[in-house]
């Protein structure tokens, strides 16, 4: 009976380890993640709740509340806030890329859309994602209207 016991567990592990090479995002406790980044959240978002870490594959990822919305924040392992991301109605969404959305993807829906600011450069963008006849797609574009990515 031993063996199979631990035949198993070193298949569930194996199996575990090779999901997490092909998956290297995944979620992290807060004592996991350096003191440098944690003070960085703190200190960026006085009003942070709720916050959930992921490990990216150089940054670090914080999911949470800022008063009443969702957002995401990213982090150097340094601690340096790399760019900042929340969600935004899609009526909100500035003219210009409402303009692009409804000229060049005439017919598409938008299911979900947020906003998102580089710490470095300021520079904000839009990510979409569109629905049409069941089928979606996810476009980028920036503050002019402009598409960054499909």
């Amino acid at each position: 009976m031993k063996p199979l016991i631990s035949g198993t567990f070193i298949a569930l592990t194996l199996s575990a380890l090779a999901c997490q090479q092909r998956h290297p995002d995944h979620l992290l406790e807060a004592r996991a993640v350096p003191a440098a980044v944690r003070q960085s959240l703190t200190r960026h978002f006085a009003k942070a709740s709720d916050v959930i870490w992921k490990k990216r594959i150089i940054n670090y990822e914080a999911g949470f509340w800022d008063g009443g919305t969702r957002t995401l924040a990213w982090f150097s392992p340094k601690g340096v806030l790399v760019k900042t991301q929340w969600a935004v109605v899609p009526g909100a969404l500035p003219g210009p890329v409402r303009h692009t959305l409804a000229t060049e993807y005439h017919g598409y829906r938008v299911l979900d859309a947020s906003e998102t600011k580089s710490a470095r450069t300021g520079e904000v963008t839009y990510r979409t994602e569109l629905e049409r006849a069941g089928k979606t797609k996810t476009v980028e574009l920036e503050e002019n209207g402009s598409v960054i990515r499909l």
